[in-house]
């Protein structure tokens, strides 16, 4: 082989992050093979567009191998497709009486990975709407059965803006909270476009098992925003009402939208790099043992769990406090503290949704 084949190999494995299974098992749960999706699988098993008290839309799903609606607006619904946005959504997901989705063909707009598609309202095809069209009694229902998330993974049923593409309207379900929310557009935080509002948000981690989920979103004719989510858990029913109350949440029936379908997910944790990587002794000693610390990687959440040891685990561990999120998921800032000043090497480990990954050697005091 010749020099510069070889080092081609080199490099190429040196980029790809290839590791010995011996370094991968130092406490690790998955190899570092690039970003991945969190599986999930949720099954529609009925979904129905009502407005001012007629039927749009209604589909039980039950013609395996058929991703288009029976009928809209009580016609023909051959010009009236469903429209995939992201990902790979086709009649392969119809079976057995259900829509069934998983996170296979999802693309990674931004921090996360997503698949979605759109609505007709009308038996032309048509996606958009102006508000007052259809507000007043808007109501967008769909029943998932035994749906399966690992933290981060959420669905989600609701309204977008179509100036803004963002989702002014939506209930959200996942494995541990669920949620009436909406995108952007929070005087609170003006200069933040994609932050998130949830109104309403329930903890449900202590349910054992979710048998079926059934959400309702409605609109009202000014564009009040409601909804609700009752959930099975183990053949028990529990109800949860929600409603965005301000003023400015309430969306503009002079706004143009669209009804979709959205499933959110995230990529298995991540850790790529900590500032600072060292700090002198003396400079730690002055700072009480105190130092602000950063960590920059894929899926750090605001409950994540951050282990700094010493390497080996041979001591006492740092104490972390104040953490928050950077970005959207992207990193973690938090103040640690130090048990001792002295020199040494830190071991640093994140845990999100279980799934833990592990930078050894990562900080030093020196």
């Amino acid at each position: 082989m010749r020099k510069s084949a070889v080092l081609l190999l080199a490099l190429t494995a040196a980029l790809s992050g290839a590791r010995s299974p011996a370094a991968r098992a130092a406490g690790e749960t998955r190899p570092s093979v690039g970003l991945v999706p969190q599986p999930f699988e949720t099954a529609i098993d009925e979904l129905s567009l009502e407005s001012k008290g007629r039927v749009i839309l209604r589909d039980t799903f039950d013609r395996d191998g058929v991703f288009h609606p029976p009928l809209v607006d009580g016609k023909s619904a051959e010009r009236a497709p469903y429209f995939p946005n992201m990902a790979k959504i086709d009649g392969s997901r119809v079976k057995g009486g259900s829509l069934v989705m998983d996170e296979v063909g999802m693309v990674n707009p931004f921090e996360n990975y997503a698949c979605d598609f759109s609505l007709p309202i009308d038996a032309d095809g048509r996606l958009w709407f102006t508000g007052k069209e259809l507000f007043g009694d808007l109501v967008l229902r769909a029943k998932v059965l035994s749906p399966h998330f690992k933290s981060a993974p959420k669905f989600k049923l609701g309204v977008i803006n179509m100036k803004t593409f963002f989702t002014v309207a939506a209930l959200s379900l996942g494995s541990d909270e669920i949620a009436l929310m909406r995108q952007g557009d929070n005087p609170k935080f003006p200069g933040l476009p994609f932050i998130e509002t949830m109104f309403g948000k329930s903890d449900v981690s202590q349910l054992k098992r979710i048998d079926q989920a059934d959400l309702t979103l409605k609109i009202g004719a000014k564009g009040e925003i409601s909804g609700s989510i009752v959930i099975m858990d183990s053949g028990q029913p529990h109800r949860y009402d929600m409603e965005a109350t301000p003023e400015w949440a309430h969306l503009d029936p002079e706004g143009q939208y669209a009804i979709h379908l959205f499933w959110e997910s995230f990529p298995y944790p991540k850790l790529f790099g900590v500032f600072p990587h060292y700090i002198k002794s003396a400079d730690l000693q002055a700072a009480g043992g105190s130092l602000d610390l950063r960590l920059f990687g894929a899926s750090l959440f605001d409950n994540s769990l951050v282990e700094i040891t010493p390497a080996g685990r041979t001591g006492a561990p740092v104490k972390t406090s104040d953490l928050k999120v950077i970005g959207f998921s992207s990193g973690l800032q938090m103040k640690a503290v130090f048990p001792k000043t002295e020199p040494a090497v830190y071991d640093i480990r994140v845990t999100s949704g279980g799934e833990t990954v592990l930078k050894p050697q990562a900080l030093r005091v020196e």
